[in-house]
C-alpha cells in the first residue's frame, strides 16, 4: 500500500473525517472542484513560482515520472545541487504489520552549508498545529522520509506561508507523523464505513458533502 503527504489532506480538510478517508479508498467521487477551489489552486502555483524565482539556479524535478524523481533525487543531494525544486523521496517500511511505501514531495530542497534545508509553499497565513495539523505533519513527513533516504536529518524544515514568511517547523522524529499514519492505514483498511456524524460547519466544502447528507 502506498502513503503519501496527501493523505493527511484528505483527513483533516475542511474537518477531520474518517468517512472521506474511507471514501477515498474505495473510490467514491467526489464533487467537482468549485470556482473558488480553482482559484486558490492558482494563487498556490504562483505563490510558490514565485518564491521559487528568488532561489537562484535550479534542479527542476516536477516533470520527471515520481519513481525516477526519487533517484534524480538522491543523485543530487550527493551531488551538492544548491536548489532542487519538486524532489521526491520513498521509503519502504512496516505499519502495524502491514507494509507500505510512503512518498513525500516537498517543494524545495536548499543547500545551506553542507545541509539541507526542506520548504514547502503553503498559502496559509498561519501554521499553528492547533490551526493547521495537516502542515505541520506534512512537513514533518518530508524531514522523516529525508533522514530515512539519506542518512542524515534535514538542516531545518521550513514553511513559507501565505503572508510571505519563512517559518520553522518542530520536527519530532517522524513520531507523530507514523502515528497519524497508523490511524490512516486503519481506516483504509476498514471493510465497513466508520460512522461520522454530519454538520454544515464540519461538512463543507467536502467533495462528498451531496454523498453524506443524501445518506443522512
Amino acid at each position: 500500500m502506498r502513503l503519501t503527504a496527501s493523505d493527511f489532506m484528505t483527513y483533516w480538510r475542511p474537518s477531520p473525517c474518517e468517512l472521506r478517508v474511507f471514501s477515498h479508498e474505495k473510490g467514491e467521487r467526489e464533487a467537482e472542484v468549485g470556482a473558488f477551489d480553482e482559484v486558490m489552486r492558482r494563487l498556490g502555483i504562483r505563490h510558490e513560482q514565485e518564491h521559487l524565482a528568488t532561489l537562484g539556479p535550479y534542479l527542476d524535478l516536477s516533470s520527471v515520472l515520481i519513481d525516477d524523481r526519487v533517484g534524480r533525487t538522491l543523485e543530487a543531494i550527493t551531488n551538492k545541487v544548491p536548489v532542487v525544486y519538486q524532489p521526491a523521496f520513498l521509503v519502504r517500511h512496516t505499519i502495524s504489520g502491514v507494509e507500505v511505501e510512503t512518498v513525500g514531495v516537498p517543494d524545495f530542497l536548499i543547500l545551506d552549508g553542507d545541509c539541507y534545508v526542506i520548504r514547502d509553499c503553503k498559502m496559509s497565513r498561519h501554521l499553528e498545529v492547533e490551526i493547521h495539523p495537516e502542515i505541520v505533519v506534512q512537513v514533518q513527513l518530508y524531514g522523516w522520509l529525508f533522514e530515512r533516504s539519506t542518512g542524515v536529518p534535514a538542516k531545518t524544515l521550513q514553511v513559507y506561508n501565505g503572508v510571505k514568511e519563512i517559518v520553522g517547523v518542530g520536527d519530532y522524529g517522524g513520531e507523530w507523523t507514523l502515528s497519524v499514519f497508523d490511524n490512516l492505514l486503519r481506516i483504509r483498511l476498514l471493510e465497513e464505513e466508520p460512522y461520522e456524524p454530519v454538520g454544515w460547519s464540519k461538512c463543507g466544502g467536502c467533495g462528498f458533502n451531496e454523498r453524506c447528507w443524501t445518506k443522512a
